[in-house]
């Protein structure tokens, strides 16, 4: 949507949890294209060797552009960035990080619940005014916490007054990571003066209970809408539901 005036930049960013692309494809897409995001954030794309070439094809059906494809070595892991074709000549960088990996902090959670960790890492996308991140935290407290203020380091450096942070925190309201968020980037739901007052929460999508999923703003910035995706094609297509929100950041 590009610049709707001198003071700002108003932007629809979408945060979606993709299960790897393990759904209902075509349910997937159909969410996807419904959702018709500016900057599309998106966490777990398919992770093997043929993922980036999978979701750089997605991308293409939806008249967008995969600036970061996610997986390793490719960046972002975890997570991946998409930008609508309308506003990719904006985009002057994009790219992601690696986070730390520490077998010693998950010894304990791996005793009660085996599964092996995966590495985490989130990805970045500047449009010029606006810096969107993805992010996709893990199952481990004391990693998510590590994670977390890796995270707000980048963002103190790129600018809180210009980052959105969109993503799974795997945490809801109240937890440690989320009011680390909060703190530097309040949340967009109470923020909105347009929000759907009975569906907030995310996980899992079928029968959702859960809020893990959210989009995290400059103090600022007007959120215009923001919106949790049900129904049918949702239930299909992952076990997370989509995060959609419009706003203006403004422009220094």
């Amino acid at each position: 949507m590009g610049q709707e005036h001198d003071t700002s930049q108003r932007l629809r960013v979408a945060s979606y949890n993709v299960k790897g692309f393990a759904a209902d494809r075509r349910a997937l897409w159909q969410v996807l294209k419904n959702l018709d995001a500016d900057v599309l954030a998106l966490q777990e794309p398919p992770r093997s060797f043929q993922g980036p070439a999978r979701l750089r094809a997605l991308a293409h059906s939806l008249h967008m552009e995969c600036v970061v494809p996610g997986g390793y070595p490719f960046g972002g892991v975890t997570t991946a960035l998409l930008v609508a074709d309308r506003i990719s000549s904006s985009v002057v960088a994009a790219g992601a990080r690696v986070l730390p990996w520490g077998l010693p902090q998950w010894w304990p959670q791996l005793v009660d619940r085996p599964s092996w960790p995966s590495r985490r890492g989130f990805s970045w996308v500047d449009v010029g005014n606006v810096v969107v991140v993805s992010a996709h935290l893990g199952l481990n407290p004391a990693e998510r916490v590590r994670h977390g203020r890796i995270i707000m380091d980048a963002v103190n450096e790129w600018g809180s007054e210009r980052t959105i942070v969109a993503g799974d925190l795997n945490e809801e309201p109240g937890g440690p990571v989320w009011e680390l968020c909060d703190s530097l980037l309040p949340d967009a739901r109470p923020r909105a003066l347009s929000a759907s007052p009975d569906v907030a929460v995310t996980f899992p999508s079928h029968r959702a209970r859960r809020r893990i999923d959210s989009i995290f703003v400059p103090s600022r910035a007007v959120v215009w809408s923001f919106e949790v995706r049900a129904g049918a094609a949702v239930s299909a297509a992952s076990d997370h539901r989509p995060v959609v929100i419009e706003v203006d950041v403004p422009v220094e």
